[in-house]
């Protein structure tokens, strides 16, 4: 009997989690599982919520237990950049090695990465 594969059109809500930490002056956003369009809108609140009233010096995305990742999530990272930028928060991106990180060098985003 084989398994059924998951629907990359409709993900499960499982496939996808985001938290928000403060620690130091820092917000911290730790991301996992598989993220694409459907996480759009967690992801922009999440990041509203980071940056919006409390202004942090340090914007940290957590993308190391990131599995997938698309041009939406390319992106949101566009957005985040912009959004630090216009905060005054310094961005930075951690990652496993791997496909997420290697997306993230080949589209230039690496100069963000966290070695």
């Amino acid at each position: 009997m084989a398994l059924p594969q998951p629907d990359r059109f409709k993900p499960s809500a499982d496939t996808f989690t985001c938290e928000l930490r403060r620690r130091d002056g820092a917000a911290e956003i730790v991301l996992a599982g598989e993220v694409d369009i459907a996480a759009r809108p967690p992801l922009d609140t999440v990041l509203h919520q980071a940056l919006g009233t409390e202004k942090p010096d340090a914007l940290v995305v957590d993308l190391t237990d990131v599995t997938f990742a698309d041009s939406s999530t390319l992106h949101w990272l566009t957005e985040v950049k912009r959004t630090a930028d216009a905060s005054g928060a310094r961005l930075t991106v951690t990652t496993a090695p791997g496909a997420v990180r290697d997306l993230l060098a080949i589209t230039g985003m690496k100069s963000h990465l966290s070695d």
